[in-house]
């Protein structure tokens, strides 16, 4: 993918389209799941070289084992979206994924100018947010005490 096209995304409406999506990238998907295990095959935490879309320079990427799901004949996989971590910002691939979601939904709507509430306040994400729209508020929920 050329680092000046925004990143492709995929609207996908309901289930019956998200198997569609699923048989007929069947092909890709599999391969990815190879390269997947294959990344993965020492068990222990890595990196990947990779490129950031959200601040458009490349990473190295930190992926562990953490909140990976049970192992399958003794191998584990890493939670991808939740522990693939860019360096710089510190956010996992699913909060990149999120913000890049939000810049692209709402790029027409001019983004500074749309009211934003998130329910958070205090992590990298809520920081990234704010760059994109510095009127945007959060909360934290810090516990019943």
């Amino acid at each position: 993918m050329s680092r000046n096209r925004p990143v492709p995304f995929v609207e996908v409406r309901d289930r019956v389209a998200y198997q569609s999506y699923q048989r007929e990238n069947s092909v890709v998907l599999r391969k990815r799941r190879a390269l997947e295990r294959f990344l993965a095959w020492s068990q222990q935490p890595f990196v990947v070289p990779g490129f950031n879309a959200l601040i458009k320079t490349s990473v190295e990427f930190q992926v562990d084992f953490l909140h990976s799901s049970d192992p399958v004949d003794g191998f584990r996989l890493p939670n991808w979206r939740e522990r693939l971590v860019c360096p710089i910002t510190q956010l996992n691939n699913r909060l990149r994924g999120t913000l890049l979601a939000i810049d692209r939904l709402l790029a027409p709507r001019e983004l500074p100018r749309v009211r934003v509430y998130a329910t958070e306040q205090v992590t990298p994400f809520f920081a990234w947010l704010r760059r994109l729209n510095r009127q945007a508020v959060g909360s934290e929920f810090l516990g019943p005490a």
